[in-house]
């Protein structure tokens, strides 16, 4: 019987001028709330625009709090809020210009976003064509190739060692890798040519049918993917000439990610991080990076990726989650079983967010929008007793999901190291490739 993705698994995965503050039903509130809402609007640090190129004089106190972060990751707790890609590009251009970060890491495939990174240090190809070749239509959208465009024009201006490289950090979509990782093959192992063919004909006829692939087959290519492995690292071993080391460097990478590929689900978070600290390693000595996910994924929760980050790199890694209270948001349907071809876009729709929920008590500040550093409450015994009190929170995936069934109670101090606030959310702007693709049932 063939075996394939559980839809909850793969939701799990994919958990991907200032606006009037709508207020929802009015609560009680007891004295630790009352703290609480008091610590908020005394502590908020007010962003005055999600528009890049204004200057960062809002931004200036961020400076002492990330003094000592090598690592942001930048969460959103959902994929498909306009604001919130444009607030992160808006942060991106100040841990530039103003702190030295050179180095890009996003939710996707550590393979086919390789074009991007040669896009924005080289102008090899077109945007529109190597941002839909990542192969996720959550980021084919104008707010995110508006940070492309900015990256490429950013390292025409700057000497090499401060240009931006842009890395994917996921498993899947790896049309590029297979190509990189064949080619390698023929080069110096022509007696595998046939085998690797075969096997990753049959990977890329899964990956096609993405979610509701045979995960039988694909786990069933783990042994000759190690198989693989283990040959090319023995004629690299004998014959290290045939390719540079940084070509051998690239394809075993390559390799290894779809050696994790083929494993189980549950350990993506922790693949993620250690591609993320591959590149930590390989980068030059002090690079700082952004990691751009969704919010379950830069938290510090055990299982998560930001939970091996900080087990690795200790307060080098700060995690940042983005949360909104009201509006709209862009997702995408999900494919009924048996038919791996996602469906249309479609925009969900959220209520005030409910009181006592969290996103409720950052509401009460009354701003648009406000970054809230929560490492200096531990300063606070009250306060820190109330963050590390269970709330409500919003978790919107990109597979479109009833908005009141997306709620989930955590201790925001256990999991984030700091808040970015948006009060109003509307849906991202799809690119025209995006929406062609859609159109084709393509891509997810």
């Amino acid at each position: 019987m063939k075996t394939r993705l559980p839809q909850l698994a793969l939701l799990c995965i994919l958990a991907c001028s200032s606006p009037a503050i709508s207020q929802s039903p009015p609560r009680p509130l007891t004295a630790q709330d009352s703290a609480a809402v008091a610590w908020i609007r005394t502590n908020a640090i007010p962003v005055q625009t999600l528009n890049t190129g204004s200057g960062f004089t809002d931004l200036a106190p961020l400076k002492a709090i990330l003094q000592d972060a090598r690592i942001v990751g930048l969460g959103e707790s959902t994929h498909g809020t306009s604001e919130f890609q444009r607030a992160k590009h808006r942060l991106f251009e100040f841990l530039v210009k103003e702190m030295g970060y050179t180095a890009f890491t996003l939710e996707g495939a550590y393979s086919d976003a390789q074009p991007l990174n040669d896009y924005i240090l080289h102008g090899t190809g077109s945007r529109a064509d190597v941002l839909s070749k990542v192969g996720y239509t959550v980021w084919d959208t104008e707010e995110f190739a508006a940070m492309v465009d900015w990256m490429r024009a950013y390292n025409r201006t700057v000497p090499e060692a401060r240009k931006i490289r842009f890395f994917g950090v996921d498993l899947y979509r790896n049309s590029l890798g297979r190509s990189k990782v064949r080619a390698a093959v023929r080069r110096v192992l022509p007696t595998a040519v046939a085998t690797t063919d075969s096997l990753f004909r049959a990977l890329a006829e899964q990956e096609r049918r993405f979610p509701w692939w045979d995960t039988t087959v694909v786990a069933g290519a783990r042994p000759g993917l190690d198989t693989l492995a283990s040959q090319l690292e023995l004629r690299r071993q004998a014959a290290p000439g045939r390719l540079t080391q940084a070509e051998w460097d690239e394809v075993l990478k390559l390799l290894d990610v779809m050696r994790r590929g083929a494993s189980a689900y549950s350990n993506r978070d922790r693949h993620m991080a250690e591609n993320l600290m591959y590149l930590v390693d390989h980068e030059p000595p002090g690079t700082k990076f952004v990691f751009w996910q969704h919010n379950n994924h830069v938290s510090v929760d055990s299982g998560a990726a930001g939970y091996f980050l900080r087990q690795r790199y200790g307060d080098a890694y700060y995690a940042l989650a983005l949360y909104f209270n009201q509006g709209a948001y862009q997702s995408r349907l999900f494919p009924p079983p048996g038919d791996y071809r996602w469906g249309d876009f479609k925009i969900t729709n959220k209520p005030p967010a409910a009181p006592g929920s969290l996103e409720w008590f950052l509401a009460r500040a009354e701003l648009p929008h406000f970054f809230l550093d929560l490492r200096a409450a531990s300063r606070t015994p009250a306060i820190d007793a109330w963050l590390r009190t269970s709330h409500d929170t919003y978790d919107g995936t990109w597979a479109f999901q009833d908005p009141s069934r997306r709620n989930f109670a955590i201790k925001v101090r256990e999991r984030y190291d700091g808040l970015l606030f948006v009060n109003e959310s509307t849906p991202t702007h799809p690119t025209p490739h995006a929406r062609k693709t859609v159109e084709r049932r393509e891509s997810f």
